[in-house]
């Protein structure tokens, strides 16, 4: 068997014992034996998802030790975030700034048990306008300020594994302008929650709105994995009777996003419910499982290049891993950003780097692009 049917098998597992979780039913203890589960630890692992496989394998057999130390880390690291979240919210209550949790603080609730949706960080959109204020907030609150002023958030990190995410804005304009745009006056969107000044949440379809748009930047670039396919399950699964139909896609169809959801919540449903799937659907899948919780580098290129549909796509793609432009530059490397007259050692700084650390890399990399053919990609 190739790799890919060796790691589509894995996957298989991987997702039997997630949606026994999700669904809450018991896994046969006989597939559960059957199973490589140093194989299906390592591809949970890769996909946040150790947790929620790791509930449904304690009910079928003893759960090994390395699945179990992985458990207990998850679920202390949600009380950590649990804990450091309330002193963050409540010092932008002091201070009256508002803001609104994100993603996982919010998701999680859609789980049957809160630990099944890992996290690796806390996002909480915040008052463009007092961000200065919020940068100061949260050293006071004992966090290091690791990117202030570049993209959508700052980011903040507290040991022993504490790191929040604190937005300005939901999109970059200058990477996704038209979602950007869509939540511009994204404080317009945001209901003050009940017995708080300043906190703030989305309505369920405004919510599911933001969630498939989020999938969406991170699939369009470099891939998203199985936690975000899982993440549109449970959400229908918990909330889809509350869910406004007209109102989705008529917001949808603005941001051109109305198939691309009817796809994903299809192959979401059909994946986690243990559906037959076609062979695009397969591929479909496949493109999730080897993504990643954050993506792959392979996928950036592969939909870099799909991206552009011109006839010189492949020397523009190297023009620029070389040559980065002003906006890639102003996210990875502020110091060159302010100061310009350093880029010329930028250039040659990054290759070599590159060449001394990982020269495979870069080799697979450039025999990637030399090899690719628009009918490579599996994705959109």
């Amino acid at each position: 068997m190739n790799n890919n049917g060796f790691l589509f098998d894995t996957a298989l597992d991987l997702i039997y014992l997630v949606s026994c979780s999700v669904n809450k039913t018991a896994p046969e203890p006989a597939r559960v034996e059957a199973m490589n589960l140093q194989n299906v630890f390592r591809l949970a692992k890769k996909h946040s998802l150790t947790t929620a496989a790791a509930f449904a394998v304690e009910q079928a057999a003893v759960l090994p030790d390395y699945f179990l130390e992985a458990k207990s880390k998850a679920v202390r690291k949600l009380a950590l975030y649990d804990i450091e979240r309330k002193r963050v919210t409540d010092a932008l209550e002091s201070n009256k700034i508002w803001y609104a949790p994100l993603k996982g603080s919010v998701l999680k609730w859609c789980y049957p048990k809160t630990a099944m949706r890992e996290m690796t960080d806390v996002d909480i959109l915040c008052d463009s306008s007092r961000m200065e204020d919020v940068s100061k907030i949260m050293q006071e609150l004992g966090f290091s300020c690791k990117q202030f002023g570049n993209g959508a958030h700052d980011t903040y990190v507290k040991p022993p594994a504490a790191k929040f995410d604190m937005h300005r804005t939901l999109f970059a304009e200058n990477r996704q302008p038209l979602l950007s745009e869509y939540y511009r006056d994204v404080k317009n969107r945001l209901h003050r929650c009940e017995n708080l000044s300043y906190g703030y949440h989305m309505t369920v379809g405004d919510l599911y709105i933001y969630v498939l748009c989020h999938l969406y930047k991170h699939y369009r670039f470099s891939g998203t994995g199985l936690r975000s396919l899982l993440d549109i399950y449970v959400f229908n699964k918990t909330h889809g009777s509350a869910l406004n139909s007209g109102y989705i896609n008529a917001e949808l169809e603005k941001l051109g996003l109305k198939s691309f959801e009817a796809e994903v919540r299809s192959l979401a449903i059909k994946v986690f419910n243990g559906k037959h799937l076609n062979q695009s659907e397969k591929d479909e899948l496949m493109f999730f499982i080897e993504s990643g919780s954050h993506g792959s580098y392979k996928n950036y290129t592969l939909k870099a290049l799909q991206n552009d549909n011109s006839k010189n796509r492949k020397t523009k793609y190297l023009i620029k891993r070389v040559f980065p432009d002003k906006e890639t530059v102003k996210a990875n490397y502020p110091v060159v950003y302010r100061h310009s007259f350093l880029y010329p050692a930028l250039i040659i700084y990054r290759p070599v780097k590159g060449l001394i650390i990982h020269p495979k890399k870069l080799l697979r990399e450039f025999r990637r692009v030399k090899n690719y053919k628009p009918t490579d990609n599996k994705g959109r």
